[in-house]
């Protein structure tokens, strides 16, 4: 009898353990998951912090690659992402300006998923990386000047947010009254990360 009691309490108190465990799980999940205003009281964004930046992280906006979105809205209350999917802007300038770029692209799963653009003050292109589940995966392009991507300075290839095959590096560029006329001034050979050879111009 002593013995089954003790059972009893001893079985009463696990379960107990394991439901104050999930309930301070489920408590810590909802503390992770933040929310960002605009100026004038919309709300902006639904977000995890993961805290880790996975390789290839982008060339612009490095905070954009350390959480996952869950819901976005513009700033006059127009749902863009939802449940993690949708498209993601970024504007320069004031609050509710929608005049200049500042990087755009799809999102899944919460995170950069697609063809993402990344822009000048200017408002030209200037960045173009394709991430595949928030990593860079395929083109990258740095430094493009007009809509018609003629000047590039740099472009290559990610593999898994891994700098993979040839990339190209260009330099005296210059206007000859229809388009930029580049210079390749070297290349680089990589595989998953590692230079294997430079060859110069």
């Amino acid at each position: 009898m002593k013995r089954l009691l003790i059972g009893l309490i001893t079985g009463i108190l696990l379960t107990a353990s394991a439901f104050m465990f999930m309930g301070a799980k489920s408590q810590s999940e909802k503390q992770n998951l933040k929310v960002d205003y605009y100026g004038n009281g919309q709300m902006k964004m639904e977000y995890e912090i993961s805290n880790t930046f996975p390789p290839g992280t982008s060339i612009s906006n490095s905070r954009l690659d350390s959480i996952k979105i869950i819901n976005m809205w513009d700033y006059d209350g127009k749902q863009t992402i939802k449940d993690g999917v949708g498209e993601y802007t970024s504007w320069r300038g004031k609050e509710g300006d929608e005049g200049r770029y500042r990087n755009r692209g799809p999102i899944k799963n919460g995170k950069k998923d697609g063809k993402w653009y990344y822009y000048s003050y200017g408002n030209d292109r200037w960045g173009i990386v394709i991430y595949k589940d928030g990593v860079a995966h395929g083109e990258y392009r740095y430094q493009v000047l007009g809509y018609n991507g003629d000047y590039v300075t740099i472009e290559g290839n990610y593999k898994d947010g891994l700098q993979d095959g040839k990339w190209s590096y260009y330099g005296d560029v210059e206007w000859n009254g229809t388009k930029y006329k580049r210079k390749i001034k070297s290349e680089d050979f990589y595989q998953d990360g590692k230079l294997i050879s430079t060859k110069k111009y």
